[in-house]
């Protein structure tokens, strides 16, 4: 990965302001679009769904955008993906152009965002995965994912060992109870299956490479609204959560590289194997 100027890196450091000025833009416009187009101020007293909501306008608007400078690393790893694949928030779609289509049999898009359905089924279709490429509607916790996928007919010989890859990008930051979600979905993959994996996570201020003023500033953006309006934390340790998912010894291979520790945003990268 190709090392940021000086003035990147300063960019880099404030980003987190920009996005949580766009995530609180786009709840102004879900709020007066609920009150003044729709006509139904009580929906303002249901917060959780108000921002569910602003938070997919906020995805239509940017998240393109926000796709288009991913690095080398995963977009590489999404060419290799192959077989029975599990794709884990989507959103828009936006990522789906790095599938090579001739290498997946099926997939299955996990997206609970309903508003996000239309353009992500048209990136799949851009992507040439239409045929192949089932959009659910619900989330990856696993009172909402297995029935969801029962629903598709995917247990039919069993509930564990179904998927020869799944794909958690920019989605393990916002998910509920991520410990036994990321356990559930290692459940779910075959014996030498992969999780494959692209994740903003805690900065290692402790580590070589770490950053203790990023790890304090990303203490203070949350405090500032990070949660709420871009609807994710900037303080899960993902990587530990990903090495526990399996128990000990649970991974045959482990290749996660840690990419940007300087940052408030560094991101974990790379793919775990189940042992078979």
């Amino acid at each position: 990965m190709i090392e940021k100027t000086p003035k990147e890196k300063a960019i880099r450091t404030v980003i987190p302001v920009y996005l949580i000025a766009l995530g609180l833009y786009q709840l102004v416009l879900e709020a007066i679009d609920t009150l003044f187009v729709q006509h139904e101020p009580g929906n303002l007293l249901q917060f959780s769904k108000l921002r569910d909501r602003a938070f997919s306008r906020f995805w239509m608007a940017y998240g393109e955008s926000m796709s288009e400078t991913m690095p080398d690393e995963i977009t590489n790893l999404l060419r290799d993906v192959r077989g029975t694949v599990l794709d884990i928030g989507p959103g828009s779609g936006d990522l789906a152009v790095h599938f090579n289509a001739s290498q997946i049999t099926r997939a299955y898009g996990v997206e609970p965002a309903g508003p996000l359905h239309d353009k992500l089924r048209a990136n799949v279709k851009r992507a040439g995965l239409e045929g192949k490429y089932t959009v659910l509607h619900c989330g990856v916790q696993p009172e909402s994912l297995i029935p969801a996928l029962a629903d598709a007919g995917l247990f039919k010989r069993g509930s564990e060992g179904i998927f020869d890859e799944i794909c958690c990008i920019r989605v393990l930051c916002g998910v509920p109870r991520p410990e036994e979600t990321v356990r559930g979905l290692y459940k779910l993959l075959k014996p030498g299956g992969r999780l494959v994996v692209h994740e903003h996570v805690v900065n290692p201020w402790r580590q070589k490479g770490g950053n203790p003023f990023s790890r304090v500033l990303q203490t203070l953006y949350s405090w500032a609204g990070w949660n709420v309006f871009v609807g994710c934390s900037l303080k899960r340790h993902t990587k530990d959560i990903l090495l526990n998912a399996g128990g000990k010894d649970g991974w045959s291979k482990v290749e996660l590289k840690d990419l940007e520790t300087w940052s408030v945003l560094p991101h974990n990268t790379g793919y775990l194997v189940k042992r078979e």
